[in-house]
Parts: C-alpha cells; structure tokens; sequence
C-alpha cells in the first residue's frame, strides 16, 4: 500500500531564486510523493524503483521529494564531507524525475551530525558548528554537481522538521549559511523547507517556500482534530475524507478535486479504496 504525503508550499519572499535577474516560482501546483528508498540507512531499502515514479506519473502527479540521509553520500573517512563516487542513485533519481515529468525536491532528511538510531532531534545541528558547516558544505557540493539542472525539475529541501524549538540566532544563522552556501554556487536554485511545528519551525525571511506537513497533533498541542486543523491552515484544506469506510471514494475525491483545483486534500492515517 502506498502512503499518501502531502506537502503544502507557501511562498515566502524575502531571499527569492533569481534567475536573469526575476525570481523564480513553480508554473504549478506540486503535488506527490516522499521517495523514502534512501531517508534512513539500514532502515529503508535503499533503492528508487522506476516503477514508482511510473506510477506516480500515470496517477496525474508531478513531484516526488527525495529523502536522502547523509549516511549514504558521506565520506566514510571523514563524515563531515560527501563522497562524490556515492551519488550515483541521486543523478539516476533526477534523470526519472525528467522521464516521467515528475519535480524533484531533493532534501537531506537526516542531516550531518545526526544519527537517527539514537534520537529524532536535531538539537545537535544547531549546537554543533562542525555538523553546521558541514551541512552547508554538503550543500554546496550538491549544489555545484546540479547546478546546470533548471529549477522545473529540481530543487533543495534543506532538511525536514527539526523537531526542536528553533528560535533564535543560531536557527537564523544556520539557514543563512546553508543558502549562502548553495547561492554560492546556483544563485538561481530554488530553496524550500520543511517543517512540522507551524509555531516554531518556521524560517519565512530565509528560504523561497516553506513545506507544512500537517500530521495531527504536531502542529501544535491543541491541532489533533479536523477542526483546529481547517483553523490552522484555513483554506488550503479543501476537505477531510474519512479512512476505512470500505467504500469506493474515487468519485468523491474527482468531485473535490474538480471543484476546488487549487486546494490541498488533507488525507488522515487509514487505508482507502480507489
């Protein structure tokens, strides 16, 4: 069964792409997919199966985001630096992304400094100035290998939910050398962020859009129903359709879709048939 992710992108201005001197945007809506093949080493497979960006082509979507953890690309000699011999599987996953018409939003997932096996937070990131520059570092090298790819099919997710109360100078500063990093290289390279605490991740001033992912409950302490959730996000929900009915709800979900082209479907855990 596939695992429906939905990323609502909201622009922000302050530090825009800008290519031949206008800042760059999405022509249009992205919607789709976490490839998680790569997200965490020993725990996922490790793999991008064409068959899934097929898929997700042939079902009417257009981006997939590409979860990457540092273990696969880094150094094993020195893990404050990437191995450019390891990013095979990223150019083929960028290549389908061309393929199959699909936008490829390539985002660290677990960042350098950062082992996942022991703790979900990224508090280290923001303590440590050797895993900080070593992010931006990463970043710069991607930046360079990827830079004559246009921004209509890929762009970077610094990293996803830090899962931390990010306030302050450190956060600003660290966002900032990341984008100065990959602006070094691509001053035209589209840069997003993801974050799950709309209360506290947010970095408006630094990045080009920011990536709500809505899970109840982690929005904040009062979000778990559909109700604070149409609060929070207001009219980007375009309706709640309920999981485990049984029921066919291709219909319903086209009928949706129709009337609201524009609007992000919130979709709670279950399974549904279409």
């Amino acid at each position: 069964m596939k695992t429906i992710c939905t990323l609502f992108l909201l622009a922000a201005t302050a530090m825009p792409a800008v290519t031949n001197g206008e800042a760059w945007r999405p022509k249009e809506r992205w919607r789709g997919f976490n490839l998680e093949g790569y997200g965490l080493k020993g725990t996922f497979s490790g793999r991008i199966e064409e068959d899934d960006m097929k898929w997700i082509h042939e079902l009417g979507f257009n981006f997939v985001r590409l979860m990457v953890d540092y273990h696969f690309i880094r150094n094993e000699a020195d893990w404050t630096k990437p191995d450019p011999s390891k990013f095979g599987f990223m150019d083929d996953a960028i290549a389908m992304g061309k393929r199959y018409k699909l936008h490829v939003n390539l985002c660290l997932s677990i960042p350098p400094g950062i082992d996942y096996k022991v703790t979900r937070s990224k508090e280290a990131l923001f303590a440590d100035p050797t895993a900080q520059q070593a992010l931006a570092d990463y970043w710069q090298f991607i930046a360079k290998r990827y830079r004559d790819i246009p921004n209509d099919e890929l762009t970077f997710n610094l990293f996803n939910e830090p899962n931390t109360d990010p306030k302050g100078d450190r956060y600003v500063r660290l966002i900032e050398k990341c984008v100065a990093a990959i602006r070094a290289e691509d001053s035209g390279r589209l840069v997003t962020f993801a974050c799950s605490h709309i209360e506290k991740d947010i970095s408006n001033e630094n990045t080009d859009l920011i990536a709500f992912n809505t899970y109840p409950g982690w929005i904040g302490s009062d979000a778990g129903t559909p109700e604070n959730l149409r609060g929070l996000i207001g009219e980007n929900v375009a309706e709640i359709v309920k999981p485990d009915t049984g029921e066919d709800v291709y219909a319903a979900l086209q009928a949706v879709i129709d009337e609201h082209p524009n609007k992000t479907l919130f979709f709670p855990d279950g399974e549904y048939l279409v």
